[in-house]
């Protein structure tokens, strides 16, 4: 059974984006609680990567579904959570202010932490030598900076892909004067916007696929946890290597997108980090 003794465990689910918000939401408790962190990522088809190939740091860390997590940790332990996704064997404060507790486990996909404060949980990790090296290579070499336009375009299994690749199209169009940084999930938009020769794109050999190659973007699937998702996307380790690369790129340019995205959220929280 996994005791902790005045510790936070952070539940990492969703995209890059998500597990990012919970992680610096939980890294921000744990300072403002004085507690331990222990990250728990929870690795399925949509996202299945080691976190610590992306980020440095020195919190505990172990990889569980929800299902096992809930049978190894301790049932004294309490979960804060935005949503209840299983049945658990503990108890469950849903969308709750956090009580006093020894410990809990906390499973969020949203951030709410003040900006002075996130510069200094920033100060709890550090970015993978390879990744910043490879994103600092690819800057210099193409000339990037705020005088460069960054677009990403969240396609795939989003719900507003097709209103994200029409505006995405129309500012190309209107910026033809204007180099711009190109990132997106799906290969084959990538592909029909190559013509255009102020577009920057970084040499991915990895892209977000259909986990179910019979359904649509948007075809139900299943996770580990049994729980039913209309995100039929599947994105490996390489994959989500290559991902945080183009985030930290698009975080050194004037950045354009869908403003819920929460991918075009980090690029825009690690600019004005300091990591990169």
């Amino acid at each position: 059974m996994l005791r902790y003794d005045n510790s936070i465990i952070v539940i990492l689910d969703g995209g890059l984006g998500n597990k990012f918000n919970g992680l610096f939401q939980c890294i921000y408790l744990s300072n403002l609680h004085h507690k331990k962190l222990v990250i728990n990522n929870l690795r399925n088809h949509s996202t299945d990567f080691d976190l610590r190939l992306l980020l440095e740091f020195n919190f505990e860390y172990i990889e569980n579904t929800l299902t096992d997590l809930d049978k190894k940790l301790d049932p004294s332990i309490p979960l804060y959570a935005h949503r209840q996704d299983i049945k658990y064997n503990r108890l469950v404060f849903l969308n709750q202010s956090i009580q006093n507790h020894n410990s809990f486990a906390y499973l969020t996909n949203s951030i709410h932490v003040p900006a002075s404060n996130l510069k200094d949980c920033y100060s709890s990790v550090k970015i993978n030598n390879y990744v910043k090296n490879e994103v600092l290579r690819f800057v210099l070499s193409n000339n990037i900076d705020k005088n460069t336009l960054g677009l990403h375009i969240r396609a795939s299994d989003f719900p507003s892909r097709d209103s994200n690749i029409e505006f995405a199209k129309n500012f190309i169009d209107k910026n033809k004067d204007k180099m711009i940084f190109v990132c997106t999930d799906e290969k084959e938009i990538e592909l029909s916007l190559t013509s255009n020769k102020n577009l920057i794109f970084y040499p991915k050999l990895y892209y977000t696929e259909k986990f179910d190659k019979s359904s649509s973007w948007n075809g139900p699937t299943i996770d580990n946890d049994n729980r039913r998702w209309n995100y039929n996307a599947a994105r490996n380790e390489p994959s989500m290597i290559e991902a945080f690369i183009e985030m930290l790129i698009l975080s050194k340019t004037t950045i354009n997108g869908n403003p819920k995205s929460s991918f075009l959220g980090w690029a825009k929280r690690f600019a004005d980090s300091g990591l990169i």
